[in-house]
């Protein structure tokens, strides 16, 4: 028989590895707890991701219908062609857009911030390649900040709902490094020529109508050789498409406003790209 003290040893024993075992199982089960939840946590963030992609996205075709205009870009090789298609005057109020964004975001238990600043100066479109397109209520420039748009064609149609006075379009050369061609039509009928300009100098070009007129400066704008720009005056009311190629390789574009989405551990933020280069 077993004496007293001996009992107890073993009864000390029995307790103790007891006690051993139900910590280890405690520990099992909390690393298994901070795994499954870990797991979670990644499953969580990568939705949230998704849902910061969903929300650029949404944002773009919103600013899309807001501000247009209508862009094709075209790849063949290694040359682009983007087309440009702008209604005037344009005059675009943001503040219902914003409200509309500030109850979304709220919604969604969501931080949307959306700062459109530049958009409001007027540069409404910047490329992957630092191609320009800006816009004001009466106005388009396509160009390049660092110099040269390297564009090799332009081609432009403008239709205005209007009566001609007088026009210098003819008067369009036929010499440059440049290809320029000119859709006009008004009231009295159209024009169709076809020139050239010089990159690296200003050309200008002008309609005056009853109620206003039409500019196209061509070659030096904004001291960016190889740029364009179309400014109508007065009550003229019209559309003006403008087609652009050059030997750009990759050309997405982005409306020129910085956002940020920030949703629990996960933050996004940059332009609001339409299409990726």
């Amino acid at each position: 028989m077993f004496g007293a003290g001996e009992v107890m040893r073993k009864g000390f024993v029995v307790t103790i590895s007891t006690l051993l075992l139900l910590i280890v199982i405690l520990l099992f089960l909390q690393a298994n707890y901070r795994r499954v939840r870990e797991a979670e946590g990644g499953v969580i963030d990568a939705q949230q991701i998704d849902y910061a992609s969903y929300a650029f996205d949404d944002v773009a075709t919103d600013l899309k219908q807001l501000f247009g205009p209508v862009v094709l870009v075209e790849r063949e090789g290694g040359s682009s062609t983007v087309k440009f298609s702008d209604t005037f005057p344009r005059n675009v109020n943001l503040l219902g857009y914003k409200e509309f964004l500030a109850n979304y975001s709220e919604r969604i238990n969501s931080r949307i911030s959306l700062n459109t600043s530049r958009i409001e100066e007027g540069k409404l479109i910047i490329f992957s390649n630092g191609l320009r397109y800006n816009r004001n209520s009466s106005s388009i420039k396509f160009y390049s900040p660092d110099e040269s748009t390297n564009a090799t064609l332009y081609e432009l149609a403008v239709f205005l709902n209007d009566y001609r006075v007088s026009e210098n379009l003819s008067l369009l050369t036929q010499n440059g490094d440049v290809e320029f061609v000119v859709h006009y039509y008004d009231l009295n009928g159209s024009l169709e020529l076809s020139g050239a300009f010089d990159s690296s100098s200003k050309g200008v070009y002008s309609v005056v109508l009853e109620n206003g007129g039409v500019q196209v400066n061509v070659g030096n704008v904004s001291n960016s050789m190889g740029g364009i720009e179309v400014s109508l005056s007065g009550s003229v009311v019209g559309e003006v498409n403008l087609t652009a190629k050059g030997s750009w390789q990759s050309l997405g574009y982005a409306y020129d406003a910085e956002m940020v989405y920030e949703q629990l551990n996960v933050r996004k933020e940059g332009l609001v790209w339409v299409e990726k280069g």
